[in-house]
């Protein structure tokens, strides 16, 4: 039914935003459009505000169509549908690029900005080994960066000290626990209440989990399958290590103990779980080994590329998530890599996981490692001055369990010099850590982040084929291999199919222009140039 729009602006997005919530369904409008972006109503068109271009690409890339077909029923005309990321206003059109009209521009920054969102006419002087743009974090109603114990109230996943003693949690304050990464304890039914006294003294505080771009999918994913156990089964976490999928999977395992009741959660790692069917069959004890992993309430195992080589064992693992899944259980799995680099397990097994939900998690964005290292160090009592928090976090990678080692070390300096830190001091205590993680990229690991983001065969980059889905490609890989390696114009297309140094150098300043205006990109999907660049850093772990 058409309707004539003479209400408010702010009344017509209210009415319009229930519209296309009946039409995509509420499980599918929370996740991707509930709480992540703001409607406006501007005229004839429709902007969904988002707080990040990766997130705004996201949500287009799985709800435009029906969220511009659901705005023209309701109007009864053509409504101009725009998913908008970051600060900037980043438009994301609904449209595909064949219905938009011969001005629609492709995605640009404000005039006057760079890729990294400084102002025109200033430089980075810190060298070569720079994040391709900046990574704006997502604020999910407050903060840029949030633990998932300040959105309890969204996700419902508390904090505790581990999977067995929830009810012991900050029991000192009289708070609510919520999320920390101590470790949990792997298998079997645990007592999700605790008794007894608190301890007098407590280890240093694990990181809590911190919620930015690098994985709000992931975030959102996790709320919505604890919500409705076994509805969006099986869920997969991937991403590399140290980026946060034990600490999610085990905020999870916690929170379906205390919300539903459920009383057998087992948590294991798919080397427990292989170890555990190995003995079943020496000993003959297939029957307790099934009932152990099929009698439960919900079932996580981590790191399932472990099986990755283990007939006998993916036969068994497949078995029991039919049976699991058949019965409506709830299944979390995590893996150290996307699932289209899982197909050793098999077209059964793969196609199954491809029926849950499967997010990312990409390593801490600098904005997430400052706010988890200064929050880890004000736990344990050490003040630490901004700017050197800042640095700190700068020079460190994504990796969550090297921030906390670097926090162990600053505690331990501060315990013996209790006055405020100075760089000079925090430096020498943890420039050995910081440097020993770094990573050491080759042209070779580049070839292959790059080749995984546009969906082309490793060796394409180096053929001689001259269409945009490899020409485009292969320029993103000269330009990282520019930026993350010593390796010189020359060295570089001799790489990529004997090439001239000619060609690296117009490929470097092509895409150096892609970036100043953000373009999207035909080879990737329709991905702008930053996330392209922001998604292959990450499995570079240089991001």
């Amino acid at each position: 039914m058409a309707h004539d729009v003479d209400l408010s602006e702010k009344d017509v997005a209210i009415d319009l935003r229930s519209a296309i919530m009946d039409a995509v369904g509420q499980e599918r409008f929370e996740l991707w459009l509930g709480d992540q972006a703001t409607w406006q109503w501007r005229g004839d068109s429709l902007r969904l505000v988002f707080s990040s271009s990766f997130a705004a690409q996201l949500a287009a890339q799985t709800l435009h169509e029906e969220v511009a077909q659901a705005a023209r029923q309701w109007c009864g005309r053509d409504v101009q549908v725009d998913f908008v990321g970051g600060s900037s206003a980043t438009h994301l059109s609904s449209k595909s690029p064949a219905h938009r009209g011969p001005g629609t521009p492709t995605v640009k920054d404000p005039p006057g900005t760079q890729p990294d969102g400084k102002p025109a006419g200033t430089r980075e002087t810190t060298g070569r080994r720079k994040s391709a743009g900046a990574s704006p974090q997502v604020p999910l109603e407050t903060d840029s960066t949030t633990s998932l114990h300040t959105r309890e109230p969204d996700l419902g996943i508390p904090l505790s000290e581990g999977v067995e003693n929830v009810g012991k949690a900050n029991c000192r304050s009289g708070a609510e626990p919520s999320i920390k990464g101590t470790a949990a304890p792997r298998s079997g039914p645990t007592n999700p209440g605790g008794s007894g006294p608190c301890p007098t003294s407590q280890p240093p505080a694990e990181p809590a989990f911190i919620v930015s771009e690098s994985n709000q999918l992931a975030w959102s994913t996790a709320k919505l399958a604890v919500t409705e156990p076994g509805k969006y089964s099986p869920v997969l976490f991937f991403g590399p290590s140290g980026c946060g999928k034990s600490l999610l999977a085990t905020a999870m395992a916690n929170q379906l103990r205390r919300t539903t009741g459920f009383r057998r959660v087992p948590l294991v790692t798919s080397e427990q779980f292989t170890n555990d069917f190995m003995s079943a069959l020496r000993g003959r004890e297939l029957p307790m080994f099934r009932d152990k992993y099929r009698n439960v309430d919900a079932l996580v195992i981590e790191d399932i590329q472990f099986l990755l080589g283990k007939r006998s064992t993916l036969n068994e693992f497949r078995y029991t998530l039919d049976n699991l899944l058949r019965r409506g259980k709830q299944v979390v799995l995590t893996a150290d890599r996307p699932l289209q680099d899982l197909q050793g397990m098999g077209k059964q097994l793969v196609s199954r996981i491809q029926g849950g939900l499967t997010a990312p998690l990409m390593p801490l964005d600098r904005e997430a490692r400052t706010k988890a290292l200064r929050r880890q160090l004000q736990e344990a009592g050490v003040s630490l001055p901004d700017a050197v928090c800042e640095a700190l976090a700068e020079r460190a990678t994504g990796d969550g369990r090297v921030l906390t080692g670097i926090a162990k070390r600053l505690i331990a300096l501060h315990r013996l010099s209790p006055q405020e830190l100075t760089w000079d001091q925090c430096w020498n205590a943890v420039s050995d850590l910081v440097q020993a993680v770094q990573p050491v990229v080759q042209i070779r690991d580049i070839e292959r982040a790059v080749c995984s983001v546009f969906g082309l065969e490793p060796s394409s980059l180096k053929t001689k084929a001259r269409t945009r889905r490899v020409s485009q490609p292969r320029m993103v890989a000269m330009f990282l291999a520019r930026k993350y390696t010593p390796a010189a114009y020359k060295e570089i297309g001799q790489y990529f199919g004997s090439r001239r140094h000619s060609t690296v150098i117009a490929a470097e300043r092509a895409v150096e222009s892609w970036l100043q205006e953000n373009a999207r990109l035909e080879s990737a999907g329709g991905l702008n140039i930053r996330d392209a660049i922001r998604h292959a850093e990450a499995q570079l772990q240089v991001g």
